[in-house]
């Protein structure tokens, strides 16, 4: 379920013109990571550290590019990146935060890194999409929330957006 989920998630990324994501490593994540690999139109940049990555996809909005995608895992990871959300808002500039996120009944404070994540960037960001685990959302929302996302980004007044995914695991493929 949730290979569909990101693969559609990502098409709709590819339909509305993105062609580069910085992708950090994490588990949480490992859904829309793998999904963007697949994707042969979006060209993918593995980079560690995350406030290195929102940077880079600043400098790819900057470039006239359109907006790169910034993937990132769960916890605290996201809010590394609010000093080129602060910039990409500042300058008009295009960038697409996604940050993969716990499902609604995992966010208790009780497990490790856990991380209230919408509030990261109040206030910077054009808007903040939240897409809902896999089994809460219908098939075809994957698609028109990244379709909306990009529109947002670079519509009448460009700038960041965020959007959060939430993963129940498994989160990568099962192996029998």
């Amino acid at each position: 379920m949730n290979r569909a989920w990101a693969d559609a998630f990502v098409e709709g990324l590819a339909q509305a013109g993105v062609s580069r994501a910085v992708v950090c490593p994490g588990a949480r994540s490992a859904p829309l990571a793998m999904a963007l690999a697949r994707c042969s139109a979006i060209d993918t940049i593995p980079v560690l550290d995350e406030r290195s990555a929102a940077f880079i996809g600043l400098g790819v909005g900057k470039a006239g590019r359109g907006p790169a995608v910034i993937l990132c895992t769960s916890g605290s990871a996201g809010a590394h990146m609010l000093p080129a959300v602060i910039e990409a808002d500042a300058a008009g500039v295009p960038l697409l935060i996604v940050t993969a996120d716990r499902p609604p009944e995992a966010r208790d404070g009780l497990h490790r890194q856990t991380t209230e994540q919408l509030s990261f960037f109040a206030g910077r960001s054009r808007k903040t999409v939240v897409l809902g685990c896999p089994s809460d959302v219908e098939d075809s929302w994957p698609g028109v929330a990244a379709r909306q996302a990009v529109e947002a980004t670079i519509g009448d007044l460009p700038g960041p957006v965020h959007v959060n995914a939430p993963f129940r695991e498994p989160l990568g493929p099962s192996h029998g």
